[in-house]
């Protein structure tokens, strides 16, 4: 259970963390592009040419260059940081030119979009994290709860199941199956553990408290503290 938790709480650091780089590189980017827009000009131009290169991935990463001029003077075949697939040649599109450095150019319609983007996936990555931690302490209460109100049970463990969801090493823990015999009907009820990384053997025919919730028994609890 613990190394559950621990597990847990791992993958809640990391992606916050992920989320916190992401939002802070999303944040610099925009500020440098906001500079940039605010310092610079407007100018039309013309896409001149889209060309397009095979990448080491077999994809094909394209590249557009544009013809435009500024205080009388033609620039020719500039190429541009960005790129959309909305370009093609002979499009005419606006572009923010920067006048210290007039080769200097980005699409005015989209100069925004790779702080955006970042900030975006940071949050994501942020929201991920809560939910995650929020999930967390809603079961760690609900087991909380049921172990101090519920039915106590006595079960004995009869086998176990691989629960191929956590791997670590390449080795998959194991849950516990647990059978009782319910007081009314007197059928056999199984109740499955949390997970063990422990030989499931070792705990075969032995048996375990089992805190049922007393309105509903789907609901339950394996303590495996302590194992008779």
């Amino acid at each position: 259970m613990r190394r559950i938790k621990l597990i847990s709480l791992i993958v809640a650091i990391i992606f916050a963390i992920t989320g916190g780089v992401c939002i802070a590189v999303g944040a610099a980017a925009f500020v440098k592009t906001k500079e940039f827009a605010d310092d610079g000009v407007i100018v039309k131009a013309k896409v001149s040419a889209i060309e397009g290169e095979i990448n080491d991935e077999g994809e094909t990463d394209y590249t557009a260059y544009v013809t435009y001029e500024y205080e009388e003077k033609e620039y020719k075949r500039i190429r541009l940081k960005e790129y959309s697939s909305s370009l093609y040649e002979g499009k005419t599109i606006e572009l923010y030119l920067d006048k210290n450095n007039p080769e200097s150019v980005r699409i005015k319609s989209i100069i925004y979009l790779f702080p955006a983007v970042f900030t975006g996936i940071g949050i994501i990555f942020l929201i991920i994290a809560a939910i995650i931690l929020i999930l967390r302490l809603r079961r760690d209460r609900r087991r909380k709860r049921i172990m101090e109100t519920g039915v106590r049970i006595y079960a004995q463990v009869k086998g176990s199941v691989v629960d191929t969801s956590y791997t670590i090493n390449n080795k998959h823990p194991c849950r516990l199956e647990c059978v009782y015999y319910d007081e009314v009907s007197g059928q056999p009820v199984i109740c499955t553990s949390d997970i063990i990384w422990e030989p499931p053997e070792t705990y075969i025919d032995k048996y375990v408290t089992v805190y049922a919730d007393r309105e509903d028994r789907s609901k339950y609890v394996v303590d495996l503290k302590n194992i008779k």
